[in-house]
């Protein structure tokens, strides 16, 4: 009984290693991951802001729209980037409001967004922008409680 068992377990990952391979060949027409990460990046690009409390640009766009400017990168999308780096903008100005305060470490994942901007692009701007994200996250809270500072 231990000898099948201990096959089994042994055999396990590389079957699924290889059914999960042969799954990401076929893709139908209009449905290639390119294809469907780039319907997804433009619908962004269109789309309003999703606002944390509604206030400020929340984790779930950052995220959005860091793997939007991901994928003009990898897909040499020239017009996608320049579309995400516009709709960028405005954070410098009208939209100022919307930038998050950087109090916790998922309003403080926005400063991803301008870094990423700036490896991309070298505008000091977006570096300026996203460092004091990164470095407030590592400061402890003056009300954070012990066992908070201890962790």
């Amino acid at each position: 009984m231990s000898k099948k068992l201990f096959i089994f377990v042994f055999l396990l990952p590389f079957q699924l290693l290889l059914a999960q391979s042969s799954q990401l060949t076929d893709f139908p027409e209009g449905y290639t991951p390119e294809e469907v990460g780039k319907r997804l990046a433009y619908r962004f690009v269109d789309g309003k802001h999703a606002l944390h409390a509604g206030k400020w640009i929340s984790y779930p766009e950052t995220f959005n729209w860091n793997g939007a400017l991901q994928l003009a990168k990898i897909t040499k999308d020239k017009k996608l980037f320049k579309l995400l780096e516009n709709k960028f903008e405005p954070l410098f100005t009208m939209e100022k409001k919307l930038l998050p305060i950087m109090n916790h470490v998922d309003l403080n994942m926005f400063g991803s967004l301008p870094l990423n901007l700036y490896q991309m692009t070298k505008k000091k701007k977006y570096l300026k922008l996203g460092l004091p994200y990164a470095d407030t996250q590592w400061e402890v809270p003056e009300n954070a409680k012990p066992s908070e500072k201890e962790w």
